[in-house]
């Protein structure tokens, strides 16, 4: 009885590793998120909900956007160090410039003063 059970098992076995697996991976794309996320941005400054600003103004609406930005890309260069080198730098590369391009490109508050001196004397005139 038992050699008759050693032999089932043993050609069941054999037909389980002979066989093709029924397994199936579905892949779904993420770009198509983030150009919807772009289209929707560019739709909007069409459309007049953001004004176009200068280079040289202040825009804290874009400014909150980079403090998300800065604590994603920060938290991803530390989960990256645990993995990969080149991928922790890139991101450590991409959080700094997140960091600190808000703090550099906001005017200063002389500057800010300033344009609100000129603007003062602009609407007397």
């Amino acid at each position: 009885m038992s050699v008759e059970s050693d032999t089932r098992h043993d050609n069941k076995r054999q037909d389980i590793l002979q066989s093709t697996p029924k397994v199936h991976f579905f892949l779904k794309p993420i770009a198509p998120s983030a150009a919807l996320r772009l289209a929707g941005f560019t739709l909007s400054k069409a459309a007049g909900a953001l004004e176009p600003h200068s280079v040289h103004t202040d825009f804290p609406e874009l400014a909150s956007w980079f403090v998300v930005l800065c604590v994603f890309t920060w938290s991803s260069a530390l989960a990256a160090s645990a993995r990969d080198i080149v991928l922790t730098a890139c991101l450590t590369s991409l959080a700094l410039g997140s960091t600190i391009s808000p703090v550099v490109s906001s005017p200063t508050t002389a500057e800010r003063q300033r344009a609100q001196a000129l603007a003062t004397v602009n609407q007397a005139a």
